[in-house]
C-alpha cells in the first residue's frame, strides 16, 4: 500500500485508497470500516503527534541510536581526516 500511496501522492482521497485495497486484494468492507472508525483516526492521529514530538516533517525519516539521521548527513560518516563541528570524532 505505501508504495502505491507515495507514487500517486497528487491525487489521493478516500476512493483511491478504496482502489488500492482493491488492486491489492484487501478485505474491501473491512478497509471501510476501518477507514471510518473513530478508534483508527485516533490511533492515527496519535502516531502523527508523536511524529511531530520528535522533530519528523517528512518521510521518510530515519533515527540511527536514538538520533534523527539528517539530510546533510546523507554522504555518509565523515573520514578519519573530516571532522564535523558538534560531532564526536569516530576513533
Amino acid at each position: 500500500m505505501h508504495d502505491l500511496i507515495f507514487q500517486n501522492q497528487g491525487s489521493l482521497g478516500p476512493q483511491k485508497f478504496i482502489d488500492f485495497a482493491t488492486e491489492l486484494g484487501l478485505n474491501v468492507d473491512r478497509f471501510k470500516v476501518d477507514m471510518e472508525s473513530k478508534e483508527i483516526r485516533e490511533q492515527v492521529l496519535k502516531d502523527r503527534q508523536e511524529g511531530v514530538d520528535a522533530g519528523i516533517s517528512a518521510t521518510p525519516t530515519l533515527f540511527i541510536n536514538g538520533r534523527m539521521y539528517l539530510e546533510q548527513d546523507r554522504r555518509g560518516p565523515p573520514g578519519p581526516h573530516q571532522d564535523r563541528p558538534g560531532r564526536a570524532h569516530p576513533r
